[in-house]
């Protein structure tokens, strides 16, 4: 559910997540009627993503984050060489990577590789909690078809001062599609090894269980009136769904123009109306306002155009320096 304020000096666009903790395994009679093939190859993959987040469960409990081969449950680049991810809808630029299961909706992955050498790139998904750790389902129970895919859409830089090579995967796809809804890990990783990750980024798969109704409005405490704004919203379950322990099982996240940084997690209802959850606070759910965005058109830079004072060349790339605005 996206929500937008406008105001002389404010923008605001915020996301409310509503996750249902509910998990429940797949019948097994599923994995009996996939391909062995299949099978035996989940079981491998498992093996090693298992190892993989052991290893970095241990790291984590023990902050040690100073490795870059460290997997990160967030969204992460992990080798310099990586530039310009891009997670999306296909087709809607600046899009969250949310899809509903079972539709025809696709995600898009982009990115660029400086290295210049074709590299030999595979993809993942891992299903998570809650709280973004790894769920204890197998593989088999929520991809449908073959847990890892190489990635084998790429493009090579023409006319450019810096050459890349350009990746891109669509997703889902015949060979993997996500069976359950839930937080998903995208992982990225090279030469079919997980120890050698490239890239990690988040993504969600919804079914329409419930309605999210939410608005955002001038604070309501008096010394946050002037630079913070509140989203107060409600969650009303479907006829067709119950929810037994709304208190525990619904999970809640808001996120201010995508970001992770500043998320508002653990926010319990306010008010329980017959089916619907109510959260209204005076605080605990606001945000500050921030300033609106600038634009800058750096599609040709022959020419100075917009905000920009003037271009620079340099030896490692261009320049541009913006006019500072007027209060």
């Amino acid at each position: 559910m996206n929500v937008q304020k406008n105001s002389l000096s404010y923008i605001f666009k915020a996301t409310v997540y509503v996750t249902i903790a509910l998990l429940v395994k797949p019948c097994m009679a599923d994995y009996h009627r996939m391909d062995y093939d299949a099978v035996e190859t989940s079981k491998k993959h498992d093996e090693d993503i298992e190892k993989k987040c052991n290893k970095e469960r241990f790291q984590q409990n023990n902050q040690d984050y100073f490795s870059e081969n460290t997997l990160r449950y967030s969204d992460y680049v992990y080798s310099n060489s990586i530039r310009t991810v891009l997670f999306n809808k296909n087709g809607t630029d600046f899009s969250m990577p949310v899809l509903e299961l079972g539709s025809s909706e696709k995600l898009v992955l982009r990115f660029d590789d400086v290295e210049r050498s074709l590299r030999n790139f595979s993809y993942t998904i891992l299903h998570c909690n809650p709280s973004w750790e790894p769920s204890p389902l197998e593989s088999f129970e929520y991809i449908e078809g073959f847990p890892m895919q190489e990635i084998l859409d790429y493009k090579y830089s023409f006319n450019t001062q810096v050459s890349y090579v350009h990746y891109k995967v669509e997703f889902p796809n015949e060979q993997m599609t996500p069976k359950l809804s839930g937080n998903y890990l995208l992982i990225v990783y090279e030469d079919n090894d997980p120890e050698k990750l490239v890239l990690t980024r988040r993504f969600f798969v919804y079914e329409q269980k419930v309605g999210v109704d939410a608005k955002v409005s001038m604070a309501s405490l008096i010394d946050d009136q002037k630079y913070r704004q509140e989203i107060d919203f409600s969650i009303t379950a479907y006829n067709s769904y119950y929810l037994s322990n709304p208190f525990e099982d619904v999970k809640v996240v808001v996120r201010q123009n995508g970001r992770w940084d500043n998320a508002i997690t653990g926010l319990k209802p306010s008010l329980v109306r017959g089916n619907t959850l109510v959260y209204e606070y005076e605080d605990g759910n606001i945000f500050d306002g921030g300033n609106e965005y600038r634009g800058i058109d750096l599609k040709n830079l022959k020419f100075v155009s917009g905000r920009m004072g003037r271009l620079v060349n340099t030896d490692t790339g261009w320049e541009a320096y913006l006019m500072p605005d007027e209060r």
